[in-house]
């Protein structure tokens, strides 16, 4: 990665992780993932290790119930 591993956060009742890096030119980047997502090859360990934490088959199927509900509430508008 070009990034340099700053923090890892647990967000949401989805387990959202939030990560921080400090850029190689100086300053922050900041992402989130998400429990559907598939985690690169080259992403950090650390984020790889807590991502199969907490990404139980629980979260994830709330995670999949959760934007469905969003989906069809948005498609009823």
């Amino acid at each position: 990665m070009a990034h340099t591993l700053n923090n890892i956060e647990v967000v949401t009742d989805y387990k959202h992780l939030q990560i921080r890096e400090i850029k190689d030119v100086g300053g922050y980047h900041r992402r989130v993932l998400t429990p559907d997502q598939t985690l690169a090859d080259d992403e950090h360990q650390e984020v790889k290790d807590k991502a199969e934490e907490v990404w139980t088959d629980e979260v994830k199927e709330a995670w999949a119930t959760f934007q469905a509900e969003q989906k069809a509430e948005m498609e009823a508008e």
